[in-house]
C-alpha cells in the first residue's frame, strides 16, 4: 500500500522534527493502485512537528475500482499554541451508478500510528447517486456518475492532524427490506390499540412508491377518526401530514428542491415530543410550514375516542378521497417514545447512524408494534407481540406482499 508522506517543504536550514506519515488504505480492497500526485502546500504544526497534507491516495473498494481519498486540514487558533486539525477529506473519482457504489455506505477510519481509532465517518450514497452524511457538512458536490466527488467538512474537528497515521474506507450495502406490503386501493392493515396520541411517540419505517407525484401516493398510519398521522403525498418534493381534527396539518418539503425518487426504498420517520413534530427523510430533516395553526409545528392531537390504529387506508372517512394509492411499506414501527427530538437537525440514532438502519428494526421495550412482512405467505404479523393485525379489503382485494430481491 502507498503511503502519503508529510514532509516539511521548508528550506533546509529550519527542517526539524520527523516527518508523519499517512497511509490511506481500504479494509474490503480489490487491488490497490499507485499514489499520482503526492504533496501538496506545506503545512507547519507547531514548530517542532511540520507536516503536509497529500493530494491523496487512489484505492479500490468492493464498489468501485478507483476512489481518490484526500484528507483535508486546518489551522485551530488557541491562546499561546494552536493546531492543525483533521478536518474533513475529500472523495473524487467514486462511481455513483447502479453498477458502482449507489446504495452503499463508504465508511472512512482514522488511525494512530499505534493502531487505535481516532475518528469515523461516514457517506451514503443513494439509488439515484446523491451524497449525504450526518458527520459534518458535504460540499463540492459533483455528481457526474463514475466521477463524482465531494467534500466532507467535519462539524467539530477533535483529531489533531499529527495523530493521524493511517486513513482506511471500506463500502458496505445498504441495508432495505426485501419484502414489502403494497397497499392497493381501499385496503388496509388494522390494529388494536395503537400510540397515545397525547403523549411522545414516533413512526418509522422503510417506504417507497412507483409515484411520488400521485395525491395520496401513501398513508402510512391513522390514529382515531380525528387522525394520528396521515401522510400524503402532494408531490416528490412535498407532503401533507394530518395529525388534528378541523383541517390542522402541517406541509413538509425537502430541502434544497431534493425529489423522492420512485422505485427506492426511503426511511421516513415522524416524530412527536413536548416541543413539536418532525419528519425525517433518509435522515434529513424535511422543512415544516404548518396551516390553520399559526405556522406552528406544535399541533395538538385530538385525545378522545380510543386510538383504533390502521396502516394504509383511512376506512372511516371519505373513501373516494383518503385513500393509499401504490404506497408500499418494508417495516413499520409505532414507537410510545420520541427516538429522536423533534428539535434535531437531522436523524442520527445508535440504529440509523447514517439516517437508515444497517438491519431490520428490532422490538423493545417502547415498541408498540413491529410490522414487518412475512418471508413466506401472506400473513401479517407484529413482530412487538402486542398487536392482532387484521387485513382490510377493499373493492381490489387485500394488502399485497411483494418481493423486492
Amino acid at each position: 500500500m502507498s503511503p502519503l508522506n508529510f514532509e516539511d517543504l521548508r528550506p533546509a536550514r529550519s527542517r526539524l522534527g520527523k516527518s508523519l506519515k499517512l497511509i490511506v488504505g481500504i479494509a474490503s480492497l480489490a487491488s490497490v493502485l499507485l499514489l499520482g500526485s503526492t504533496l501538496a502546500a506545506s503545512i507547519n504544526l507547531n514548530e517542532s512537528m511540520p507536516i503536509e497534507f497529500g493530494q491523496g491516495v487512489e484505492e479500490t473498494t468492493a464498489c468501485d475500482s478507483a476512489i481518490t481519498v484526500s484528507p483535508v486540514g486546518s489551522f485551530s487558533n488557541a491562546t499561546g499554541a494552536g493546531s492543525f486539525m483533521y478536518s474533513g477529506l475529500i472523495l473524487s473519482g467514486v462511481d455513483t451508478t447502479m453498477q458502482g457504489c449507489a446504495g452503499k455506505t463508504l465508511t472512512m477510519d482514522a488511525f494512530a500510528e499505534s493502531g487505535s481509532s481516532l475518528s469515523t465517518s461516514e457517506i451514503t450514497i443513494s439509488s439515484s447517486g446523491s451524497f449525504s452524511s450526518t458527520d459534518g457538512i458535504l460540499g463540492n458536490q459533483r455528481l457526474q456518475g463514475v466521477t463524482s466527488s465531494t467534500t466532507l467538512t467535519f462539524t467539530s474537528p477533535i483529531v489533531d492532524a499529527a495523530d493521524v497515521y493511517r486513513i482506511t474506507i471500506q463500502s458496505a450495502n445498504r441495508y432495505t427490506p426485501s419484502r414489502g406490503i403494497g397497499f392497493v386501493p381501499y385496503s388496509s392493515i388494522a390494529l388494536t390499540p395503537g400510540i397515545n396520541e397525547s403523549e411522545d411517540f414516533t413512526i418509522e419505517g422503510w417506504i417507497r412508491s412507483p409515484d411520488w407525484t400521485q395525491y395520496s401516493a401513501l398513508m402510512p398510519y391513522v390514529g382515531n377518526a380525528c387522525g394520528a398521522v396521515i401522510l400524503q403525498s402532494i408531490s416528490n418534493t412535498s407532503w401533507v401530514a394530518f395529525v388534528d381534527c378541523d383541517n390542522k396539518s402541517i406541509t413538509f418539503t425537502l430541502p434544497d428542491s431534493t425529489v423522492m425518487s420512485d422505485d427506492q426504498w426511503l426511511y421516513w420517520v415522524f416524530v412527536k415530543d413536548q416541543n413539536g413534530q418532525a419528519m425525517f427523510i433518509d435522515g434529513v430533516k424535511l422543512d415544516a410550514v404548518s396551516a390553520n395553526n399559526g405556522g406552528s409545528t406544535k399541533l395538538p392531537l385530538w385525545v378522545g375516542d380510543a386510538d383504533i390504529g390502521e396502516i394504509g387506508q383511512w376506512s372511516y372517512w371519505d373513501t373516494s378521497i383518503y385513500r393509499s394509492n401504490n404506497g408500499v411499506i418494508g417495516e413499520m414501527r409505532l414507537s410510545n417514545v420520541a427516538r429522536v427530538a423533534s428539535t434535531a437537525t437531522a436523524i442520527n440514532p445508535t440504529y440509523a447512524a447514517g439516517g437508515q438502519p444497517s438491519a431490520q428494526l428490532e422490538s423493545d421495550s417502547h415498541t408498540v408494534m413491529l410490522l414487518e412482512p412475512p418471508l413466506s405467505g401472506s400473513g401479517f404479523i407484529d413482530s412487538s407481540g402486542h398487536q392482532v393485525l387484521a387485513p382490510a379489503y377493499g373493492p381490489f382485494g387485500p394488502p399485497k406482499v411483494l418481493n423486492f430481491k
